[in-house]
């Protein structure tokens, strides 16, 4: 029952990192490469930790990294726009900000899950 909770939760964190890759596109982010790429590689990054996650939850037993690693992404999207001084005005700033707030959220449900 756990490990099928546990691959919910990182089914939800692949579909954070795929809205934050395709963020750009769905919200008509302005053209500033850095806005771009902090949500391409933030997205692309989530992703593949999420679908790595669930390739491997019933082969190894060590895969609480992956929400570990996907935890301190989550946080450097959240701070990216806060570091970097995007406009507060515009989605650029509020997808990752929101996104990395949740994948924090999920990756945190998920080492309490594993910890428990």
């Amino acid at each position: 029952m756990e490990q099928k909770d546990s691959a919910g939760l990182s089914w939800l964190s692949l579909a954070l990192g795929i809205v934050l890759l395709a963020s750009p596109a769905l919200f008509a982010f302005p053209d500033d490469e850095v806005q771009r790429g902090v949500a391409f590689v933030g997205g692309v990054v989530i992703a593949v930790l999420s679908g790595l996650a669930l390739l491997t939850h019933r082969r190894w037993e060590g895969w609480f990294s992956f929400p570990l690693i996907s935890l301190i992404v989550g946080a450097i999207v959240f701070i990216a726009p806060i570091t970097l001084r995007y406009n507060g005005d515009d989605a650029a700033t509020w997808a990752p900000v929101l996104v990395g707030v949740a994948v924090a959220a999920v990756s945190f449900a998920q080492l309490w899950r594993y910890t428990a």
